[in-house]
Parts: C-alpha cells; structure tokens; sequence
C-alpha cells in the first residue's frame, strides 16, 4: 500500500497543475470579452446589416414581433 501513496500524490499533483491551468485560461478568455456601451449617437449610426448587441426587456410576442423596451447599461452588473 506505501509504494501506490508516491503514484497518488504525482496524479493529486497533476491534476492541480491540470486545473490552475484550465482556470488560467478561463480568467484569461474572460478579461478579454468585457464590453464596451455604444453612446446613443454610436447606435443611431448603424446601417442595415451592421451587427450589434443588445438587450431588450420583451413585453409582448405575436405573430412573428417582440415588443420591448431597449436597456442601457448602467455598469457592469446591470
């Protein structure tokens, strides 16, 4: 039983070194995909097939239409 505890600590320690890494790169990918709110001159700029973000409060569904209300971002979390 004492020769398996050396392989179980190696495995234990590849799998924290396995798992700082995955975080690593998560907090990574995750600083990177912040976004910035356009300013409404910004957004009254759009042409017919630019892409853009958004975030709309539905009101209503029918027929093939969503009534909303457009949000504005107040900070980060809201």
């Amino acid at each position: 039983m004492k020769s398996s505890r050396p392989v179980w600590v190696l495995m234990l320690a590849a799998m924290a070194a396995l798992s700082l890494v995955f975080v690593w790169r998560g907090a990574g990918r995750m600083m990177r995909m912040q976004t910035g709110a356009a300013s409404h001159a910004e957004f009254a700029q759009l042409k017919a097939n630019d892409e853009a973000k958004i975030v709309i409060e539905v009101a209503e569904t029918a027929e093939g239409r969503i009534r909303g209300r457009l949000l504005e971002k107040n900070d980060e979390m809201h």
